[in-house]
């Protein structure tokens, strides 16, 4: 189960992604919207990992990869606009 909190006049915004109790999948790809395809964004996981520099284009086509390895876990990113 994953939502996106998106502020289109700032460019930032917040995915949060859980993984339930009894989900025996361990990763998903969430597919962001409201993004401008051309601009570049930062997304962050806020439990750790360096940012990284993504178009805006990726994250609504290819997606954001969530991974939880434990059960019943949360997971939570920052993104903000860069360009």
């Amino acid at each position: 189960m994953a939502w996106q909190f998106d502020r289109a006049d700032t460019g930032e915004g917040v995915v949060q992604a859980f993984r339930r109790k009894l989900c025996p999948i361990g990763s998903i790809v969430l597919k962001l919207r409201g993004l401008e395809p051309g601009a570049l964004y930062e997304p962050r996981d806020l439990d750790g990992g360096a940012p990284r520099q993504v178009q805006g284009r990726e994250l609504l086509e290819t997606g954001l990869k969530a991974t939880a390895a434990k059960r019943a876990a949360a997971m939570v990113f920052k993104y903000r606009r860069l360009r």
